[in-house]
């Protein structure tokens, strides 16, 4: 395997990428938690790569192209039905989901007009190992890890919660997204299949098993709820299931164990030990 570093705003480097594959996965793009979601431009800009891709796919005579969705397309809270009359810009106000669907089009566009064929994987709330630590890009499942791991360091055992932690999500592990991505490429129908956990954890949820995990209780301190979202969205498993014959293995307890070791060992390797 050759491991390739390119800026895939530039359309000939998405062809070098490209020359000589059979197949593509696109799972490259800016992305985040609740933080980033504001970041609207950003989000939006990620439009650049996945048409390059796509188009310099089908112009180097690549096979099969997979698209990294998000299962949230689905879902109404995120993209409610534009009103008649509405002459808004967009009707998802948030860039990244916004930049999801638009590449959903025109990939299947791609596919319809036998210029390359295409698959989508919806993606819900992908954690595990490998993760990013800190920023825009870490994550709820991480940034609760670290900040267990650097309250346990502070020894005031308090941690913050955005929102009330009731909020409750679908998260889905590393190995798990692997396995239907690769199951989503080898699909005969070209439609959307979602890859996802069907066990369903709140915030509150997560940080009891990373609790058991670290062997210590903390202080929850509830802050603002701004970019929390909706409560629980409402997914579509059993289709996704029988799309795809299969579903995802790993329970949420295991992996917030391993991803709780994996964060503490990059954060420290010895001294958070318990």
């Amino acid at each position: 395997m050759e491991h390739v570093i390119a800026d895939l705003f530039d359309p000939e480097a998405c062809r070098r990428v490209c020359q000589g594959a059979d197949e593509v996965y696109h799972l490259a793009a800016a992305t985040g938690g609740a933080a980033f979601q504001r970041k609207r431009l950003v989000g939006l800009l990620n439009v650049v790569p996945s048409t390059q891709i796509v188009l310099a796919a089908s112009e180097v005579g690549v096979r099969r192209v997979l698209f990294a969705g998000s299962a949230l397309l689905g879902v109404q809270d995120m993209c409610g039905d534009q009103a008649s009359g509405n002459l808004s810009f967009a009707p998802v106000d948030n860039g990244y989901m916004t930049e999801k669907r638009f590449s959903e089009q025109l990939w299947h566009a791609m596919g319809e007009a036998d210029r390359i064929e295409t698959r989508i994987a919806r993606l819900n709330h992908v954690y595990g190992p490998g993760r990013a630590i800190g920023g825009v890009a870490e994550g709820v499942t991480t940034a609760m890890c670290r900040k267990a791991i650097e309250a346990i360091q502070r020894g005031d055992h308090e941690i913050e919660i955005w929102g009330d932690g009731t909020q409750r999500r679908a998260f889905t592990f590393i190995s798990d997204a692997a396995e239907g991505i690769e199951r989503a490429m080898r699909l005969e129908n070209p439609d959307p299949v979602m890859i996802s956990s069907r066990e369903v954890t709140s915030i509150n949820g997560l940080v009891d098993l990373i609790e058991k995990t670290a062997g210590v209780r903390f202080h929850r301190r509830y802050v603002s709820d701004i970019g929390t979202g909706a409560a629980q969205h409402q997914l579509d498993h059993d289709g996704a299931e029988a799309a795809l014959g299969w579903e995802p293995s790993v329970g949420i307890a295991d992996g917030i164990r391993r991803t709780y070791e994996w964060v503490r060992d990059q954060i420290s390797p010895s001294a958070t030990r318990s």
